[in-house]
């Protein structure tokens, strides 16, 4: 059986190990290993307190997982919605070039509106932008427009050609 002061040591150290994992910090695979190393030796006497010394082992280093865990998560947040906002500034400059009349950025946003990248689906926006490209000089854009034309009813594609003429009229 542990003395007094060496079980008070042991609980001290589980204590502040558990605080690490909780508290966020980092507590290395080998200190948990340290831990318990001199608690096998003490407690050999009986399997049951084996057993419960290996729960609690299990129980610490699930907690150890789980942290890691959580902060990789977080990471991977973190990283996502700067990539979101990346791709909105990217969006807002592609629709500036668009709307003063660059052709590839008109095609690129054309084939946003047409697979609901960045922005909702929208085949008559997606139509507009492939028509001004396609009106601008870019000739792969109007495949695409074709595509997206086939995927629309007839009061939508008569709504985006209307956009695209209005944007026409206000450029021209």
């Amino acid at each position: 059986m542990l003395a007094g002061d060496a079980w008070a040591q042991v609980t001290a150290q589980l204590h502040h190990l558990w605080m690490a994992i909780v508290m966020g910090g980092r507590p290395a695979l080998d200190d948990a290993r340290r831990l318990f190393a001199p608690l096998r030796d003490w407690l050999a006497v009986g399997h049951r307190a084996l057993l419960l010394l290996l729960a609690l082992e299990g129980l610490i280093l699930l907690a150890i997982v789980l942290r890691a865990v959580q902060r990789f998560a977080a990471r991977r947040e973190a990283q996502a919605s700067t990539a979101r906002h990346r791709q909105r500034i990217n969006l807002r400059g592609r629709r500036l070039a668009a709307e003063q009349g660059d052709p590839v950025a008109q095609s690129d946003l054309g084939r946003m509106y047409a697979a609901g990248e960045v922005v909702p689906r929208d085949y008559v926006r997606a139509h507009m932008w492939l028509s001004l490209a396609v009106a601008h000089g870019h000739a792969a854009a109007a495949e695409m427009r074709d595509r997206v034309a086939r995927m629309m009813t007839s009061d939508q594609l008569a709504k985006a050609q209307e956009l695209a003429n209005g944007r026409r009229g206000q450029a021209g």
